[in-house]
């Protein structure tokens, strides 16, 4: 799956980014500024998201066609405001790639943490969040 096929982060020009360890990116236009001009707390969240979600089926990319992942929990921390472009980097909490895999083999499912950062051009971190997805195995 493409998510910059995707309508919703097409409307908001998620893009893809080279810059180091980072997954996606907003570039700040107006349609996505709150009432003070920054980023609006949703816009930053959807990035987010987004990333990891690309974060899942990049470390996961054998189950590609085999699990669905649905998104169980978040914990949000917005910390300044976003002020120009932000980027995306993303990371798996608590468990490793092989012990979320021998779960997904063994019980066909899994909960996954992934923890996001997301950063202006300055990298200073302007959200932290963690993401809970439940991975259940079709049949």
């Amino acid at each position: 799956m493409n998510l910059l096929d995707l309508v919703y982060n097409q409307n908001i020009n998620l893009q893809n980014t080279n810059k180091t360890d980072c997954i996606f990116m907003l570039a700040l236009k107006e349609n996505l500024q709150n009432h003070v001009h920054s980023f609006h707390a949703a816009a930053i969240f959807s990035l987010a998201e987004a990333t990891s979600a690309q974060f899942l089926i990049n470390t996961f990319k054998i189950f590609e066609n085999t699990v669905v992942p649905l998104l169980r929990a978040t914990n949000t921390k917005y910390k300044k405001p976003g002020l120009t472009n932000i980027y995306a980097k993303a990371m798996l909490m608590n468990e490793t790639k092989e012990e979320i895999i021998t779960q997904l083999n063994n019980k066909k499912r899994a909960l996954v943490t992934i923890k996001v950062e997301v950063i202006d051009e300055a990298d200073f971190i302007i959200f932290t969040g963690t993401f809970e997805w439940f991975l259940i195995m079709n049949a």
